[in-house]
């Protein structure tokens, strides 16, 4: 190919007129079509033309390889091109690089299509603005008239398209007199060419559930579901599509948040009783999402009232339900036998006795109540099932079933064992003489603690990365990494970029020069804009680390263009200095050995033998002051007085206070906590408020992470929060007095603020009143999710023996007192943590119940019985409890209601007082 040919393709290049770089691409035969591609592919290494090359001519650049190139193979590749894709979005330029290879054979463009559908990226990711390279491959599909590509990631793709305010597809090939590109402004439009072949797709697919669930505007709920509905009422989607489509999703059962687009769309298709699959939904009731088995409740509800079901699905129904653990369908299934419990009263019977184990004292009464009533009926079966449960009850309900069953004679019965875990976390066993006993010196948080005799669960923390050992390993993790980022991970590429540049910085700057070009924040005229989130967040700090490598003269302008520091929680204050201290040494140019502060153990924490290591590699030398200070807080709590003597040898003036730290231990500050209006507002809800107060003989330059008065910047997501425990894993006290400025304003977020805490109960230092109140608020939390983590961390605080039960009881009746927290959600993670500690549950009770039980004639509270069932569960008999006399008198009120009931019932598990 001439000089002159190739100087005319280059200016069409470089004046982006695609148009007419296709016409002069396509003349060319295919030996000169070679030639331009290798010419294309040298302008992204060639020196005249450096990155920023394709970052100006992105599209164009990508239009000539794909029209040059010979091979689909090599095509699907040179549209991956990282450079390329991140400076050109494959969505808005679909229709030119489709036409680039327009003129390919039908069964070249085939292959294109496969190799493309399988670079879309997997599922676990949100793409509300369009999947990359997705509109490619459906257009090609269109233009062929093909079947579209099986993978998941197809499908997923074709939903967030659904979701993307405007989108637009070729529904005609390319070509002269082709018709514009349909516009359409409603998702899941009937002209979609795609869309027959998508919607059964749909409900078997991984990663179409974040699409479903999308909401532009949150009143309006998920935008493709309400659209299915409506074309499948409009005749243009097959109902029976959807509805099988929903059958067979439940039956694949999930959580609520899996099943919640599903559910929505099957109420919005408003099945007739001849449409619903009696079979599928009665399967779904024992295992199902409470709003699935919601939904199925409803249905056969109405399939029994227009004709009536099977009585083997009948009575598989009821027993199905019976077992569930919520009351509510419990409930359902009592209504439902006492509906139709006569034409069938074996099976029925056979449900009911398995309601006889209940907690809740109404429900078994009901169930005794409908046991008697259907005894002239019953069977063989239904009489053997009745007296095998019936030891289970009270002795005034087996006293009313012995009327109609014959007497039980309770006494013969086998007495069961003591449970595993009972027996395993009673206050008196001892372990077993083959499990060895753990150290009380030993700092090393669990799991990694030796193991003891308790069952109750932990939740591991995940382990430390590896070390990055090149600069191409640092340019791969630091580009391929996207946020979030745990600390774990920062702190490996923050480990990475002092190391790596203290043996070859220029290495490393050439790793990062494509980054620099390519994925930076912002810029204009080739300066950064000043924002100040730049200064603030781990992840744009760390960018700036990559700035001040490859551009240290832009690094230093914008460090003085930022200015001052900004206030915020001290915690976070820490790690933002330790960032900025690498900034500062990468734009002058020093470096030094290493971090000292990299963590060596998946809570934080760093062993003093290896920061007495990294020391000395310091031949002497001072090293960074805030890397310095976050390696301190990071050592185990106790002293250490032979390794003390170690670093008393080192000669540097931080050598001095590690050898001082390790003699005398950890700083003990004083954290105390308590109920204060914080706010001279009636309207403001009373809120637990702790404050710590440091040492008197605190080094000044720690004692400010010691005084919480100070803090400010409170909007802080879970991605800062989540360095907090990491930045002081000896102090988690002081943690858990820093999370309570947060997480009572935060009782709705999903953010997971309170697996922070339960993250922080795997560290080591004394814990209190401020933790016990972090849990108390974590254990009232709107969102069951965090409820469990909150749960999560008690779990671990007990099988470390570290609980502060008292401390938990008393603030959870304060703050149930005040309205500040919900019952209800307390109890029930009070529940869980007694399916595995019966014990310690009943400790935290006895001092929550000293608040909560009535005085003599005051109305209970709401929510009462459920926590007095749950402490007849766990009860001890205590030594006269401060509030028996309360407990006697609700005991002795007048009627059968539930918290009576409940009351009498623990009254009766504790005698003699």
């Amino acid at each position: 190919m001439s000089d002159e040919v190739w100087r005319q393709i280059l200016r069409l290049i470089e004046g982006a007129d695609i148009g007419a770089l296709l016409a002069r691409l396509h003349i060319l035969p295919p030996a000169r079509r070679r030639d331009v591609a290798g010419r294309v592919a040298e302008l992204l290494a060639g020196e005249d033309h450096p990155w920023a090359f394709a970052r100006r001519h992105a599209l164009a650049v990508l239009v000539a390889g794909a029209a040059s190139l010979r091979s689909a193979a090599q095509v699907a590749a040179w549209l991956s091109r990282r450079e390329l894709r991140f400076t050109a979005r494959l969505e808005s330029s679909a229709a030119d690089l489709a036409a680039a290879v327009a003129d390919r054979p039908a069964d070249w463009r085939r292959d294109l299509i496969g190799r493309l559908a399988a670079r879309l990226p997997g599922p676990g990711q949100s793409w509300p603005q369009g999947m990359p390279g997705w509109d490619l491959v459906a257009r090609l599909v269109v233009e062929l008239g093909d079947e579209p590509p099986a993978n998941d990631a197809f499908v997923a793709g074709w939903a967030w398209r659904q979701v993307t305010p405007t989108r637009h597809l070729a529904t005609a090939p390319p070509g002269p007199g082709r018709p514009a590109d349909d516009l359409y402004p409603l998702p899941v439009d009937a002209r979609d060419p795609l869309l027959a072949a998508m919607v059964p797709r749909l409900f078997h697919a991984d990663g179409v559930l974040a699409a479903l669930t999308w909401e532009h505007d949150p009143s309006a709920g998920s935008v493709i579901v309400h659209r299915l509905a409506a074309l499948a009422h409009a005749g243009a989607v097959p109902r029976k599509v959807l509805l099988d489509g929903c059958a067979g999703r439940f039956l694949r059962g999930g959580g609520a948040s899996e099943t919640a687009p599903f559910v929505t769309l099957w109420r919005e298709l408003h099945p007739t009783p001849e449409e619903i699959p009696v079979l599928d939904l009665v399967r779904v009731l024992a295992t199902g999402s409470s709003p699935l088995v919601r939904l199925a409740v409803t249905e056969l509800r109405r399939v029994e009232e227009a004709g009536g079901i099977d009585p083997g699905l009948y009575v598989e129904a009821v027993q199905a339900l019976a077992f569930r653990p919520e009351k509510k369908y419990v409930t359902a299934a009592l209504q439902w036998i006492g509906r139709r419990g006569r034409l069938h009263p074996d099976g029925s019977l056979e449900a009911l006795a398995s309601t006889f184990c209940q907690a809740d004292a109404v429900l078994r009464a009901r169930a005794v109540r409908l046991a008697a009533v259907l005894a002239p009926h019953a069977g063989e079966a239904g009489v053997v099932a009745v007296r095998a449960a019936a030891p289970e009850l009270p002795a005034d309900l087996r006293e009313t079933l012995a009327g109609h069953y014959g007497p039980f004679d309770v006494d013969e019965l086998p007495e069961e064992p003591p449970s595993a875990v009972f027996a395993a976390l009673s206050p008196s066993s001892s372990p077993p003489s083959s499990s060895p006993s753990s150290s009380s010196s030993s700092w090393i948080p669990l799991p990694s603690l030796p193991s003891s005799p308790s069952l109750v669960p932990l939740s591991p923390l995940p382990p430390l990365p590896p070390p990055i050992e090149s600069p191409s390993g640092l340019a791969a993790a630091f580009e391929s990494t996207g946020r979030p980022r745990t600390p774990a991970a920062y702190e490996r590429l923050l480990a990475a970029f002092v190391e790596l540049t203290h043996r070859d910085r220029t290495a490393v700057a050439n790793a990062l020069a494509i980054w620099q070009t390519t994925a930076f924040v912002r810029d204009s005229g080739g300066e950064i804009y000043p924002d100040r989130w730049l200064d603030e967040h781990p992840q744009t700090l760390l960018a700036r680390c990559a700035l001040a490598v490859v551009n240290p003269e832009g690094s230093r302008r914008l460090t003085r263009a930022l200015g001052a520091e900004q206030p915020g929680p001290q915690p976070h204050l820490l790690v933002q200095r330790r960032f900025r201290e690498v900034v500062h040494l990468l734009e002058r140019g020093d470096t030094v050995p290493l971090l000292l502060a990299t963590p060596t153990h998946p809570t934080g924490h760093l062993d003093p033998d290896v920061l007495i290591d990294r020391l000395e590699r310091f031949a002497g030398a001072e090293p960074l002051a805030n890397d310095f200070l976050q390696a301190m807080l990071r050592l185990p709590p106790h002293p250490d007085p032979a390794l003390a003597e170690r670093a008393g040898r080192l000669t540097s003036d931080a050598g001095k206070q590690l050898a001082a730290r390790l003699y005398g231990g950890a700083p003990r500050p004083t954290v105390t906590c308590g109920t204060d209006q914080l706010e001279p507002h009636a309207w403001m809800r009373p809120q637990l408020h702790a404050r710590v107060t440091p040492p008197g003989d605190c080094p000044p330059d720690l004692a400010y992470l010691f005084d919480l008065e100070p803090a400010a910047g409170y909007g802080h997501t879970i991605f800062d929060l989540a360095w907090w425990p990491w930045t002081m894993p000896s102090h988690r006290e002081v943690v858990a007095a820093y999370l309570l400025k947060y997480l009572p304003s935060r009782m709705d977020s999903s953010d997971g603020q309170v697996g922070t805490l339960a993250a922080a109960m795997h560290g080591g230092g004394p814990v209190g009143a401020a933790t016990a109140g972090a849990l108390a608020i974590g254990m009232g939390h709107e969102r069951a999710e965090q409820r469990a983590a909150a749960a999560d961390a008690v779990l671990t605080l007990i099988a470390r023996g570290e609980l502060p039960a008292a401390d938990l009881g008393r603030l959870i009746g304060e703050l149930v007192g005040l309205n500040a927290v919900v019952l209800g959600r307390v109890t029930g993670v009070l529940d869980q943590v007694a399916a595995f500690a019966p014990a310690e549950a009943w400790q935290v009770l006895t001092e929550a119940l000293t608040a909560l039980l009535p005085q003599p004639g005051a109305k209970p509270r709401t929510g009462l019985a459920d926590l007095l069932a749950l402490a007849t569960r766990c009860a001890r008999t205590p030594a006269s409890p401060a509030w028996s006399p309360k407990l006697t008198h609700l005991a002795a009120r007048k009627g059968g209601s539930r918290t009576v009931l409940e009351a009498r019932a623990l009254a009766a598990a504790l005698m003699p007082l």
